[in-house]
């Protein structure tokens, strides 16, 4: 699976990476995750959107203001 062949690349700590497995291989067509700033959420996410994207599944993600989109689109 793409989430394999991606973590051991993506420098995520474990909880991060234990993260980015629930999100991607749990079946949910909706993922939410929330988390104080500056703990990864958008590295995380970003890694997730990888796995996504390398199984050809379709990824949009939203933000809850302007700055955080931001920081989500760069990531």
């Amino acid at each position: 699976m793409a989430v394999a062949a991606i973590l051991p690349r993506a420098r995520l700590g474990e909880d991060q990476a234990a993260a980015v497995r629930a999100v991607t291989q749990d079946g949910d067509t909706v993922v939410c995750v929330v988390g104080p700033a500056g703990t990864g959420k958008s590295h995380t996410m970003g890694t997730a959107a990888q796995a996504w994207a390398a199984s050809s599944i379709p990824v949009r993600g939203l933000a809850v203001s302007a700055a955080a989109a931001g920081v989500l689109e760069a990531e």
